[in-house]
């Protein structure tokens, strides 16, 4: 979805209105991301968290080893590229806010270094708080209330930061609700609440063919997305999310309907399900983090260089493809096997691997 999005902003396939302005909206693509790191992070350390030196230390290199080494390596070839190809040279501040993943802070270098990757801030300020909102919720059973406390926390950096600043730190509130943790955590606790529901019930797999749940989820989810883009086309800005009214959609409606589908996909037979199940499905699915961070950027654009096709479908077509079959080498030559490697190193007596 995303990978659409961002390669049909400016219409240049020439589509009905209409259809356009859907395809503009399938960057909805981050807020399923969302959802769905919420419910794994949750259903896979929820029951043995605890604040000890041991856990959190095999917690931590688990998201390190997971998310940091492809980012690191490609954060590094895509400023190198820039450096290369457009002679410009990144600041000091620029290259530490990506190489810590804190560019998502900073409205003016959100999109530096690989531009889609600011949702990697939010993504790791979850992280970071998922062991306090597991513990919260054990021991209160009402971890809801922690949402007002981190969606108030973002309006207040918001209030304090009077003084304008060069790389716009915590800018205005748009910012803060699009593309801020404080403003997105709704849609990580739409998916820690859909794993607690599922622990708690212990639901088992549908015997019987059944769509309900999956079908209700998915055709939701595609009246959301209808009336976003007639939200953008109304109040006349590029992305609904760019308004209060599309924001309200994107973080507060949309998640449910991500759940929904989920819990339809967990628990019934669905045709869907089983073409989900397919090998080349779970292989591009191991492979989507990479695909994630190169879809848009210098490899696109080597490959736009490379394959210079004019005619832009048979371009997007090609391009899909290559980007998946670099994702795909990448993910078997360099990402599992650093991954692996640090988990060797600093957690020698692990035996079991945690993926995501």
């Amino acid at each position: 979805m995303v990978f659409f999005h961002h390669q049909n902003q400016i219409n240049v396939y020439h589509l009905p209105t209409f259809l356009f302005d859907i395809f503009k909206e399938l960057h909805v693509g981050v807020t399923v991301f969302f959802v769905l790191s919420g419910f794994l992070i949750t259903y896979r350390y929820y029951e043995s968290v605890t604040i000890s030196r041991q856990w959190l230390k095999r917690y931590l290199i688990n998201r390190v080893a997971r998310i940091y080494p492809m980012y690191l390596l490609l954060t590094a070839c895509a400023f190198l590229f820039q450096f290369l190809y457009t002679h410009e040279q990144p600041g000091s501040f620029t290259i530490f806010t990506n190489l810590f993943l804190l560019k998502g802070f900073f409205n003016n270098l959100k999109f530096s270094g690989i531009s889609q990757s600011w949702s990697l801030t939010v993504e790791e300020c979850f992280y970071f708080s998922a062991p306090l909102i597991f513990l919260f919720q054990k021991k209160t059973r009402q971890c809801f209330l922690l949402l007002f406390l981190i969606l108030g926390l973002g309006f207040l950096l918001v209030q304090l930061n009077n003084t304008p600043s060069v790389y716009g730190f915590m800018e205005n509130n748009k910012f803060m609700l699009v593309y801020t943790f404080f403003g997105r955590c709704f849609e990580f606790f739409i998916g820690i609440y859909l794993a607690l529901f599922l622990k708690n019930r212990q639901t088992q797999p549908a015997k019987k063919r059944s769509v309900l749940f999956t079908l209700t989820g998915i055709v939701s989810f595609t009246i959301v997305l209808i009336l976003m883009a007639l939200t953008a086309y109304t109040l006349n800005v590029k992305f609904s999310i760019y308004s209060y009214p599309g924001i309200f959609l994107n973080n507060i409606i949309l998640p449910f309907t991500i759940a929904v589908t989920f819990y339809g996909l967990i628990t019934e037979q669905s045709f869907i399900k089983k073409i989900l199940q397919w090998p080349i499905f779970q292989l591009l699915g191991k492979s989507s983090y990479i695909f994630y961070l190169v879809h848009v950027g210098f490899v696109s654009t080597i490959i736009g260089i490379i394959f210079p096709i004019k005619n832009v479908y048979i371009h997007v077509f090609v391009l899909f493809i290559l980007l998946n079959l670099i994702s795909i080498a990448l993910y078997k030559l360099a990402e599992e096997p650093l991954r692996i490697l640090i988990k060797k190193l600093f957690l020698p007596h692990s035996l079991t691997l945690l993926k995501k």
